[in-house]
Parts: structure tokens; sequence; C-alpha cells
């Protein structure tokens, strides 16, 4: 019986542990390769004492590690695109592997109804953009400036390769594709959204993406329960991001919070247009139906 449990929680966790690990080793050998090169440098220009001395000065050690640490955010955007390329035909694997054991196959929705989702997932992003920065939550989390700094700040062809193409197609297939997919076969839509959503909330990593990317993991999840296609989800998913990013890049966000009534008047017509998908969206019939 218990280890039927593990079983079933290493089953719907092992993909999610992959992507982490994935990106983990990534970002590790680029240290420990940047640490060798430091030390090399030194060893060829001041000789062998000169590295020992460094390896135990603490301020020296200090300095070694702020130097990783710029290097690290110089570079988040190339590790998560080598880590996006290694890890999706791994998941993918996982995903076609899962779709082949099923003994019902899922009867999809009409392409003619995915504009509702792309239209809900791009007025999400722009109105629950909106109520983080009126609610002050940018404020509250350091990381948050940083981390946008980071993502936002190199060339637009390399935030929408990695941003809009990769990251997309990434998560969906580890955190709708499989690990919900998987959950889905024995629990209700509102478990296994709701575990799912949390976790990739929690791995967002700082309290204002949190609640975004709840929201709209919520919303990914439902789009995949109604449509019965991974493709709905990645196709928002990717609308999302595209969004965030020409809006940042082109000062969307900072014409808007140049007036207040601006501001609201977007953010309500956010709120009116993403409640009339989300009703087109509930009214069809649920296609996905998990049969082992």
């Amino acid at each position: 019986m218990n280890q039927d449990y593990f079983k079933r929680i290493w089953y719907i966790w092992y993909p999610v542990i992959i992507k982490i690990a994935v990106s983990g080793m990534i970002t590790s050998m680029i240290m420990v390769i940047f640490q060798a090169l430091s030390e090399v440098e030194v060893l060829s220009t001041e000789g062998l004492g000169a590295v020992i001395e460094g390896m135990q000065d603490m301020d020296v050690q200090q300095e070694l590690q702020k130097d990783i640490a710029g290097l690290l955010k110089s570079l988040e955007i190339p590790c998560g695109i080598a880590a996006a390329v290694i890890t999706i035909p791994v998941l993918s694997f996982f995903f076609y592997r899962d779709r082949k054991k099923e003994k019902q196959t899922v009867h999809k929705a009409a392409l003619w109804k995915y504009p509702a989702v792309l239209i809900l997932s791009a007025v999400l992003c722009l109105g629950l953009n909106n109520l983080i920065q009126l609610a002050g939550l940018a404020e509250l989390d350091g990381t948050y400036e940083e981390t946008m700094e980071v993502f936002y700040s190199p060339p637009l062809i390399l935030q929408i390769f990695y941003l809009v193409v990769l990251t997309p197609v990434c998560e969906e297939l580890a955190f709708r594709g499989l690990m919900f997919r998987r959950m889905r076969e024995d629990a209700s839509f509102v478990q296994a959204a709701l575990f799912s959503s949390l976790i990739f909330a929690f791995l967002h990593g700082n309290m204002v993406q949190a609640p975004y990317g709840f929201a709209m993991a919520m919303v990914f999840a439902y789009a995949y329960e109604k449509y019965g296609s991974l493709k709905v989800p990645v196709l928002g998913h990717m609308t999302a991001n595209l969004i965030s990013v020409a809006g940042t890049w082109y000062g969307w966000f900072e014409w808007m919070f140049e007036d207040v009534m601006r501001v609201g008047v977007v953010t309500v017509f956010c709120a009116a247009v993403g409640s009339t998908m989300f009703v087109l969206i509930q009214r069809m019939e649920s296609v996905l139906e998990i049969k082992e």
C-alpha cells in the first residue's frame, strides 16, 4: 500500500523535478567553470601561493561570490534557453508516452474555439499586472525588480525566444501536460488544478509573481480541461508572455500608469472582456476524460 502511494507521488512529481534539476545543474556548471577559470587566471599571473591565499581570504571569497552572482544574472536567459532545450524533449517523451497508455482517445475542441483562450490570456495578463501594481505588491518584494531586470533587459529577440516560445512549452509540459494530467487520472479537476497551480506559483520565487502565476495556472488548467489539447494552454501562455514582453519593451505599462483614469479604464475593460471569454469557454462541453 505504502509502496503504491510513493510510486504515485513520484509519478506525479518527477517531471517537475527533472525541470528543476536540469536548471540547477546548468547553473552549478557555470559557477564551477567560472570559479575554476578565475583560479587559473590568478595561478597564471601570481602563482599557486596567491590561489591558496585567495581561497583562505574571506574578502576574496565574497568578491568572487559577487562576481559569480553577477555572471549568473547576465546569463539567466541563456541558461534558461539551454535548460529548456534539454528539458522539452525529455518531457515531451513522457507526455506522448502517457497519451499512448490511455485507452480512450480524447476528443479535442475545434480550432475556431481557440481564440477565446488567447483573448482571455491576454486580458488577464494586462488586468492582473495592473492590479498587482495598484496594490503595491511590487514594493513588498525586492527580488521582483531584480527578476524583471534579468528577464526584460536582454535584446527583444532573445526575450521572445525564451519567454514567449521556450518557457511556455516547457512549463506547460511539466505542470499541465504531466503533473495536472496525471493527478487528473484519479482526482477531481479542482484538486488537480489547485495542487499543480500552487506548485507552479511557489516555484516563481517571489510574492509578486506567485499570485499572478497561480491565477494564470488555474486558467491554463481549466482551458486544458475544456479543450482537451495541451496546445491550448501553451498558446494561452505564449500570448500572456508576449503581452508582458511587448508591454515592458514598448512602455505600455508606464503609459497606462501615467493616468489613474487610464489604468482604471483598461483594467475594467480587461475584466469585462475576460469575463465574457470565460463564460464562452464555460459553456463548452468538457472534453478531457482520463480513462486507464
